[in-house]
């Protein structure tokens, strides 16, 4: 569905962000752009289909960018609202068994400091993992990083959803490209 609202509207505004008063827009166009680059580098990485990777980080073009770069590369993505404490967050990836947070370089320390969770610490804003994991040209960097799309069945988990209530443990709940397409197409 993404590709298909880039091809045909590839200068329609995608995202649109207030940040300090003033106004920040992507197109279509630079929207794939920008998630093919990091989904390129990330896959340079070795994040691979199937694995999940946690996101923890304020609403706006970097979640979307995130978001979308994960689905693309075929992982789950695993949505945590980003006022999550550390060791909850830290509880979580693990209990995924996610191979990536991509977070705020104050929630990844945090995290890391934990020792309870290992896996690739990736800052939210530019889609650099921490020093330990880099390679390669930067993800926003001008240099040329190729994307290689891997196949999808409809059946993959393309996310899991937690809840959390007062009384009880989050509980996650797993949605498939299917679902999520369905969803999609219902609005």
């Amino acid at each position: 569905l993404v590709r298909t609202a880039c091809a045909r509207y590839p200068e329609a505004v995608a995202c649109e962000m207030q940040t300090g008063g003033a106004w920040s827009t992507l197109t279509y166009a630079q929207l794939l752009e920008r998630v093919e680059r990091r989904a390129g580098y990330w896959q340079a990485l070795g994040l691979a289909p199937t694995e999940r990777v946690v996101l923890a980080g304020d609403s706006g073009s970097d979640w979307v960018i995130n978001y979308l770069s994960v689905s693309f590369l075929g992982g789950v993505v695993v949505p945590v609202d980003p006022l999550t404490a550390p060791d909850e967050v830290a509880r979580i990836a693990d209990f995924v068994q996610a191979t990536a947070l991509i977070a705020t370089v104050d929630l990844l320390d945090s995290v890391q400091a934990l020792d309870e969770w290992s896996g690739h610490a990736i800052d939210w804003h530019s889609g650099e993992p921490q020093a330990s994991d880099r390679q390669g040209p930067a993800p926003d960097s001008p240099a040329p990083v190729c994307f290689v799309e891997p196949e999808l069945d409809a059946w993959m988990e393309a996310s899991i959803i937690f809840t959390s209530g007062t009384r009880v443990d989050p509980r996650g709940v797993v949605l498939s490209h299917a679902n999520l397409i369905a969803d999609l197409l219902g609005l």
